[in-house]
C-alpha cells in the first residue's frame, strides 16, 4: 500500500444506533457489536440527538453484544458533549460482558448507570 492510500473502515452491519425523544429525555439505543466499524453510525445517532431539545440523554447499552475501546471512547465523548451543553447523561447498563469493560476501566464509578 502506498502512503497516499488510506484504510477506510466499512460501517458495521451488526450495529445500529436508534434515537427517540421521550419527553425531556432523548434515548439513544445502541444494538449489536460496538467496535471501530460502528463509530460512524454511533456518531450519526449522537449528532441527531444533539440537534434535538432535551434535558437528559439516556444511552441504552442493553442491546449491545460486544463493546471495545471504541465504544468506551464514544460514551466518554457523548458524556463530554452533554456536559459542555449543560445536559445530563445516564447509561442503561448493558449485558454482563459489556458492563465488565466499564468496571475494568473504572468508568462504572465515573459514569451514572440506571436500571
Amino acid at each position: 500500500m502506498s502512503s497516499s492510500e488510506s484504510i477506510t473502515q466499512q460501517p458495521s452491519p451488526s450495529f445500529s444506533a436508534e434515537g427517540a425523544l421521550d419527553g425531556r429525555r432523548y434515548v439513544l439505543r445502541l444494538v449489536g457489536e460496538f467496535d471501530l466499524a460502528a463509530m460512524p453510525k454511533a456518531h450519526a445517532g449522537l449528532a441527531e440527538a444533539l440537534s434535538s431539545d432535551w434535558d437528559q440523554l439516556l444511552i441504552d447499552l442493553s442491546g449491545l453484544t460486544f463493546l471495545d475501546s471504541s465504544g468506551l471512547r464514544f460514551v466518554l465523548e457523548a458524556a463530554t458533549r452533554c456536559e459542555q451543553s449543560y445536559r445530563d447523561v445516564v447509561l442503561r447498563q448493558g449485558p454482563d460482558g459489556v458492563h465488565r469493560v466499564f468496571e475494568l476501566t473504572g468508568l462504572s464509578r465515573r459514569l451514572r448507570f440506571v436500571a
